[in-house]
């Protein structure tokens, strides 16, 4: 499928669907019960402190300094994706972030930095990427990957993403509109 010229137009914004209820301010994974009924709440504390980070240095959210170029969108739609453990049969293991951050070109020593125990950094982004996902009611947000194209949620695969950017994109279509 050619994508060429599609990741121009899109803006990944970052919404929480997992840890409110689960994990507690202000994300000290040393606080957070290993096992629950719904999951290992260290594992899901210490993935959210490092997804923040990723998406500090590469798609910061509103409200944070930075840019989100077409490139580092490209590298987080790789990595998470990677990270989540999609196609294994299994759940995402902490264990994953940093080799498939390192897969798709993520600056992990920056990342893992950020998310050290003792950081402020991730609670930063975590609380701005709550604050997105509580102001989208329409409809809200309720799984990841959350899709959508001026406003309207899509299916989340690359044909429909693909066809939906094209079919509102104004100006000259990229290739992969063609």
């Amino acid at each position: 499928m050619n994508t060429t010229g599609v990741s121009d137009m899109i803006r990944m914004h970052f919404y929480d669907t997992y840890a409110p209820g689960k994990i507690q301010d202000p994300y000290d994974c040393s606080k957070q019960p290993p096992a629950g009924q719904t999951g290992n709440f260290t594992k899901y504390c210490l993935q959210s402190r490092f997804y923040a980070c990723a998406a500090k240095y590469n798609c910061p959210v509103p409200g944070l300094d930075g840019s989100c170029t077409p490139e580092a969108q490209i590298k987080l739609a790789n990595f998470l994706p990677c990270a989540e453990g999609a196609g294994s049969g299994h759940i995402s293991e902490f264990s994953n972030v940093a080799p498939c951050a390192k897969k798709w070109g993520l600056d992990v020593e920056q990342i893992e930095k950020c998310a050290a125990p003792g950081s402020d950094e991730p609670v930063q982004v975590i609380d701005l990427i709550s604050k997105a996902t509580e102001a989208e009611k329409s409809p809200a947000v309720k799984f990841f990957p959350d899709v959508r194209v001026d406003g309207k949620q899509i299916d989340a695969t690359a044909a429909a993403l693909i066809k939906a950017v094209c079919a509102k994109y104004k100006g000259k279509k990229p290739s992969a509109c063609k």
